[in-house]
């Protein structure tokens, strides 16, 4: 009776399932009628659409390709009739353990290799294939046969096929009717025996091929065959580690799709069955999304390891509860100083508890051991892990029956600003310590020592206690072959080299520099077009401040500055040297305010976006590259003070004229070759600009080879610099010209320079400059106002007339005077005549004039 009941039963249920209802769940293999297979995931799982019969031809049981499709719980209704069955037994889990250590050891070896295809390919495989053989014992194993393929997202196609031997020792092409233990089982139990952790931990991955990525960065790991893991095959295997540990804790990182979700529940439940801790850790809380592969790839393998070790302790923290009434835990006999009760306090150890941080102006910075420096986090980057933890931040409550209830009342957007302004408060330090004296370099820190004036030079090691926001990417070789730097540096002659020189070298201690040498130091206008050097010289200071210690702001971007807006030049309150690449010709020079700010290093304001202004006091050099001839009208002595000018006259070519000392041989190397700059270039560059610090300090900067060029900037910009130098119109204190003899004088400038014609009928025909700013001036109203913008010590005056006395006024400018190699003597009592035809004589702002007549 009740055998024939159970045979009706099964043959109902057998007929309830049809395949053919469930097509839409399996992905369709690239050939026809043929699917992926739910349980092997192999392309050889075929359908007869007529009967509805089915088969995976790599070996897979009917009853899990059933189950796999249609659990029990999608099946149909039970038969009328038919005894209702009873629920489950819900298994309480285990407690994690406090402790715990991820199992890992330096001895793992027999790690598989892709090998050519040696045997026939499997269907829909292309071009070269590639197998990867699996052993499960010696008579069970799983070949991955790998092919490339563009359409996928990885850029491959994969599938898998098991084996098995039986007793007579033929093989077939299916798992056999012998149970399949879990992959690399026997050395996970044979470790967790012989390391004797206390309190053990094993990885669980997805795959035979994450295991062995696992496995090459010493990590013990398991997997099941396969990928449909029911709760009974996750608990057969879960098993033997429960009889080798009871407390060993199992950690399973899933997917973070909803099938990843379903078997990370699976893997719960299974532990809780057998009774033994474990932790199921989404994908998505980590950096990079995906497997242990991509994992691994976007950190390193002792950050891994301490991760999954703080997921453990955390959870085992979190299990511990929360206690709903708060109590004064500042025992008076015993205070802990850094109490892990809170929220927050699990959350900073989580995250933040790993290596050194920082916080500063709101911004996280990690340290990096690789590069030796703090790297900047976005925060961004950690808002998904953190939103992670506090969905899964466990507070157990008691019942009313006394049992303990789990809670999650920190799964809340809050809680997760809350956990990051915290960790922001913990770790804040002061903008001021960024990037200190010293330079970052690749083999140590240069930390420059101070004896009164003098400048020495020490290195020493890297530490966390040094808070460089850049990395240091070139060597310090004292003994480097300058042979290539000073290739570069032939773009320059000697005595703008040392310009250059010295003040780049400012920026290593400009604090220092100011005190010792006040202003002397100068933004520098670079100017020139074509390949004249500017940018190779750029990339290797850039190379020596590690990119980030540089940057970028423009003219343009002081300018906007003083248009109140600020959010452009926020960037150099890091910054050691800005260097810009690219400037406009709008903003004229003389105008900026901010410009002359930064360059003496007055107080600054920074804004960022949705938030105050911060102050902050300048400490980097300027330079700013320009094509063209940058936009200067007047003579101002703060501009003077404040900018130099450096013209690149040379030029690299691919074939240099010999015969021509401003063309030299182009090396593109210096532009493109990363190891070339870093290994031959700049560290013989950094042992020039440790140097020129030295002579700087002792004896300053001699611009002299810059006053021409500034002076032909002027000249270019205004035409009335280069009438004052032809015509001999020098500053005197003492001296005074009318407007009518300057206008005079100007009149017959113009026209022997052909700008302005007069015709036998009294007509004048005008010239324009070629600079549109630059307006001729056209009467003797304006000619004071006009050259008192370039003159601003000057002063324009009402005097009495000569003749007429105070009836009548004339217009003259004050603080100049006339200087004439044969000044036409005047008659008295009459309006002073124009000069004779002018000469050439001293440059308005030559440090050697000539005395005006008495």
């Amino acid at each position: 009776m009740n055998s024939n009941t159970t045979l009706l039963q099964n043959q109902s249920n057998s007929q309830s399932f049809d395949i053919r209802n469930h097509i839409e769940k399996l992905t369709p293999a690239e050939k026809k009628d043929r699917y992926y297979c739910p349980v092997c995931e192999g392309n050889n799982f075929t359908i007869n659409k007529d009967t509805g019969a089915y088969q995976c031809w790599n070996g897979c049981e009917v009853a899990d390709i059933r189950n796999a499709i249609a659990p029990l719980k999608e099946k149909s209704e039970r038969p009328a009739g038919r005894k209702p069955i009873p629920k489950a037994k819900v298994f309480k889990p285990a407690p994690i353990p406090e402790g715990a250590k991820l199992l890992v050891s330096s001895q793992l070896g027999d790690f598989p290799k892709a090998e050519p295809l040696t045997s026939k390919p499997p269907r829909g495989a292309v071009g070269e294939v590639e197998q990867t053989i699996y052993h499960y014992s010696a008579d069970q194993w799983v070949i991955r046969y790998q092919w490339a393929d563009a359409s996928k997202p990885k850029g491959y196609a994969k599938t898998f096929r098991q084996f098995h031997k039986n007793a007579d020792g033929s093989i077939e092409s299916n798992k056999g009717s012998q149970k399949w233990k879990p992959y690399r089982l026997d050395e996970v139990l044979a470790h967790i025996l012989a390391l004797g952790v206390e309190v053990p931990a094993v990885l669980w991955g997805e795959g035979e091929k994450c295991v062995e990525i696992a496995r090459l960065s010493g990590i013990l790991s398991t997997t099941l065959q396969g990928s449909n893991w029911s709760v009974q095959r996750i608990a057969e295997g879960l098993q033997p580690i429960r009889d080798a540990s009871p407390q060993c804790v199992q950690v399973f990182i899933a997917d973070g799709d909803e099938t990843g979700q379903k078997k990370g529940e699976k893997f719960e439940k299974a532990c809780a069955e057998v009774g033994l801790p474990c932790i199921v850790i989404p994908s998505t809380s980590f950096v990079v999304e995906g497997d242990i592969e991509e994992i691994l790839q976007s950190m390193d393998v002792p950050d891994f390891i301490r991760r999954l070790e703080a997921e453990i302790h955390a959870a085992a923290a979190s299990e511990k509860g929360v206690s709903d009434e708060i109590t004064d835990i500042f025992d008076a006999a015993s205070v802990d100083l850094s109490p892990k009760q809170t929220l927050n306090q699990q959350a900073f150890e989580m995250f933040f508890g790993d290596k050194p941080w920082i916080c500063a102006d709101s911004k996280l910075y990690q340290w990096d051991w690789e590069q030796n420096y703090y790297k900047l986090t976005l925060d961004d980057s950690l808002i998904p892990r953190i939103t992670s933890y506090c969905n899964r931040f466990v507070v157990w409550k008691t019942g009313e029956d006394g049992e303990k209830i789990p809670t999650y009342p920190y799964a809340k957007t809050a809680s997760v600003k809350e956990v990051l302004s915290w960790a922001k408060m913990c770790l804040t330090v002061s903008p001021e310590k960024l990037n200190p004296v010293g330079i970052n370099c690749t083999n140590g820190v240069i930390n420059i020592i101070w004896n009164g004036n003098t400048p020495s030079f020490e290195l020493t090691e890297h530490t966390p206690d040094n808070f460089f926001t850049y990395p240091g990417l070139v060597k310090y070789d004292p003994e480097a072959d300058p042979t290539q730097c000073d290739r570069l540096l032939r773009c320059l002659n000697p005595a703008q080299q040392q310009v250059f020189l010295r003040n780049i070298a400012a920026s290593a201690d400009l604090t220092n520099v100011r005190r010792i040498r006040g202003r002397e130091i100068k933004a520098l206008l670079l100017s020139g077009l074509g390949s004249n050097g500017k940018d190779a010289l750029r990339e290797v200071v850039s190379r020596i401040w590690g990119h980030s210690g540089m940057t970028s702001c423009s003219l343009a971007d002081f300018a906007n500055y003083d248009d109140g807006k600020k959010f452009a030049i926020a960037p150099l309150m890091y910054s050691r040297i800005n260097w810009a690449s690219e400037n406009p010709q709008t903003a004229r020079l003389d105008k900026i305010q901010a410009l002359k700010l930064f360059v003496t290093g007055n107080k600054l304001h920074a804004e960022r976006k949705g938030k105050d202004h911060v102050e902050f006091t300048p400490k980097a050099t300027g330079l700013f590259n320009v094509n063209d001839v940058p936009s200067l009208q007047g003579t101002m002595q703060a501009i003077i003070d404040r900018i130099g000018v450096l013209t690149f006259t040379k030029t690299f070519k691919k074939n240099p004229d010999p015969n021509n000392p401003n063309e030299l041989l182009a090396d593109p190397r210096f532009a493109y070759d990363d190891e070339f700059i870093c290994s031959e270039v700049a560290p013989a560059f950094l042992n020039k600009m440790l140097k020129a610090l030295v002579d700087l300090c002792a004896y300053g900067i001699d611009y002299s080879c810059t006053e021409e060029a500034f002076a032909a900037v002027q000249k270019r910009n205004n035409h009335l610099f280069q009438f004052c130098e032809d015509v001999g119109l020098v500053e005197d204190a003492n001296g005074s010209v009318t407007a009518s003899e300057l206008w005079e004088v100007l009149e017959r400038w113009y026209i022997d320079q052909g700008t302005l014609t007069i015709h036998d009928n009294g007509k004048r025909e005008w010239i324009p400059q070629a600079r549109p700013s630059d307006k001729n001036v056209t009467g003797a109203n304006v000619v004071c106002e006009r050259l008192q913008a370039i003159i601003p010590t000057a002063k324009i005056a009402r005097d009495n007339h000569p003749i007429h006395g105070s009836r009548k006024k004339v217009t003259s400018l004050k603080g100049i005077a006339l200087v004439v190699d044969n000044p036409t003597p005047t008659i008295e009592n009459t309006t002073p005549t124009a000069p004779p035809p002018y000469t050439p004589h001293k440059c308005l702002h030559s440090k050697h004039r000539t005395p005006p007549p008495q």
